[in-house]
C-alpha cells in the first residue's frame, strides 16, 4: 500500500506539473596528458574573511562512454586538467553524477541510454576536489540496485559524499553535512525525472523522490539544525532553456521552506539564475564533464558562490566550452568575446527574472539584491 500511494503521489505531481516526456534525448557520448600538480583543498586562495564558505558548483558528470578512449590513456583526473585548479579551490565542490560508478548490475532493459562508469572514476572526482555529489537522477540506477551500492561504497572510501539515494527512501533523504569556518551547511537532492521505478520507496532502494510534501519536511528539519541548507534538483526537459513552470515553483518553495540556494541540473544546458527571497537558484547548471559529442550542446558554467550564515554575499559564473568535439571532455574556460557571449545569453535567459548579471574579467556576476 506504501508502494501504491508513493508511486501515486508521484504520478499525480508529474502529471498537474508538465513534466517531460519519459522518452530520453540524451546526446551520444571522447581527453591532453594530466595535470600533474597537486593542490589540497582550498590550497590557492588567500585568507578567507571569517565565517565565509566558498562552493564551486557544476553540472552534469558522466566520465564514461567515449570519454573511456581518454581515460583509459591518461587516467580518470583527464577530464578535470583544466578546471582542477578552480574545483580543488573552493572549500565545497559540487556536481550531479549522472551514473553510477560501478561493474556490478544489470542493464536497465528498453532505456536506450543507459550509463555506468569504472568505479575508478571516484579517485578521479576526489582528486579534482568533489566534496558532494547527487546521485538523484534518472542514470543512478541504470544498473540496478548493486551498482548503486558500490558507487556508494567507492564514493565513501574517497571522501565524497552522495545525496540523493540509498537503500531505502529514508537514505535518500539523508543529507549530508558540513561545517566550513563555523558555517554548518546540509546538502539535500532529489530527482524530478523518469523512470519512476528508479525512486526509492520505504523498501527499496533508489533516488529520492520529488515529492513536495518530502522536500519541505527534510529541508525544514535540516535548517533547524544548519546555517544554510543546499538543494539539488534534478529537473525540467532536455535542451530547454527556459525552467518549467514547476521548476519555479518548487525551487521558490525550497527557498521559502529554508533553503538558501538551489542548484539544478538535467537539461544539459543552461537555464536561467534567480535571486528569490534571498535565495540563490541555479535552474540548470547545463553539462560539466559528460561523455557526449552531442552538437547541441556547446556551453557550460562553473557557478562560484560565497556565503555565510547570513546568506548568498557573492555569485559569479565562469563561462566554460562543453562541446566536446572540441575541448575532448576537458571542459574549457572561456576568455574575451567567447566569455562575453556565454554570460550575454545567461543574462538573457535570466532577464524573466529581472536578473542583473554583469561582465567583468571574463566571468559574469550577478548583482545581488541588498
Amino acid at each position: 500500500m506504501k508502494r501504491l500511494l508513493l508511486f501515486l503521489s508521484i504520478f499525480f505531481f508529474f502529471s498537474a506539473n508538465n513534466f517531460p516526456s519519459a522518452n530520453e534525448n540524451t546526446p551520444d557520448f571522447t581527453p591532453s596528458p594530466p595535470f600533474n600538480s597537486p593542490l589540497s583543498k582550498g590550497g590557492h586562495r588567500g585568507v578567507e574573511e571569517r565565517f565565509a564558505v566558498s562552493l564551486i558548483a557544476v553540472g552534469d558528470v558522466m566520465i564514461g562512454g567515449h570519454v573511456k578512449e581518454f581515460t583509459d590513456q591518461f587516467g580518470f583526473g583527464y577530464p578535470f586538467e583544466i578546471t582542477r585548479v578552480i574545483l580543488a579551490g573552493a572549500d565545497l565542490t559540487f556536481c550531479n553524477l549522472e551514473g553510477p560508478l560501478s561493474t556490478k548490475g544489470i542493464k536497465e532493459e528498453n532505456k536506450e541510454f543507459a550509463f555506468r562508469t569504472n568505479p575508478k572514476a571516484a579517485e578521479g572526482l576526489a582528486n579534482a576536489g568533489f566534496d558532494v555529489v547527487s546521485l538523484a537522477n534518472n542514470h543512478i540506477m541504470d544498473y540496478g540496485q548493486d551498482a548503486l551500492f558500490e558507487t556508494i561504497a567507492h564514493l565513501e572510501k574517497n571522501n565524497i559524499k552522495g545525496i540523493g539515494a540509498g537503500k531505502d527512501l529514508s537514505s535518500s533523504r539523508k543529507p549530508a553535512l558540513f561545517e566550513v569556518n563555523g558555517v554548518t551547511i546540509a546538502f539535500l537532492a532529489y530527482a524530478f525525472t523518469f523512470p519512476l521505478h528508479f525512486y526509492a520507496e520505504p523498501d527499496k532502494p533508489g533516488s529520492a523522490p520529488g515529492v513536495s510534501e518530502f522536500i519541505e519536511r527534510d529541508i525544514k528539519k535540516a535548517k533547524k539544525k544548519n546555517d544554510i541548507v543546499i538543494v539539488s534538483f534534478h529537473w525540467g526537459a532536455e535542451l530547454m532553456t527556459e525552467p518549467k513552470e514547476y521548476q519555479i515553483k518548487i525551487g521558490h518553495s525550497a527557498i521559502d521552506w529554508g533553503a538558501t540556494i538551489v542548484l539544478g541540473h538535467h537539461p544539459h544546458i543552461l537555464q536561467g539564475i534567480e535571486l528569490y527571497n534571498n535565495g540563490l537558484i541555479a535552474y540548470s547548471l547545463g553539462n560539466f564533464a559528460l561523455g557526449s559529442y552531442s552538437k547541441n550542446v556547446k556551453d557550460g558554467m562553473i557557478l562560484s558562490i560565497r556565503f555565510n550564515k547570513a546568506g548568498v554575499s557573492e555569485a559569479k559564473i565562469i563561462p566554460i566550452s562543453v562541446y566536446n568535439i572540441d575541448v575532448l571532455f576537458q571542459p574549457k574556460v572561456l576568455k574575451g568575446d567567447e566569455a562575453k557571449r556565454v554570460i550575454d545569453n545567461l543574462k538573457e535567459i535570466s532577464r524573466i527574472f529581472n536578473t542583473e548579471i554583469e561582465f567583468a574579467d571574463n566571468t559574469g556576476v550577478v548583482v545581488l539584491k541588498r
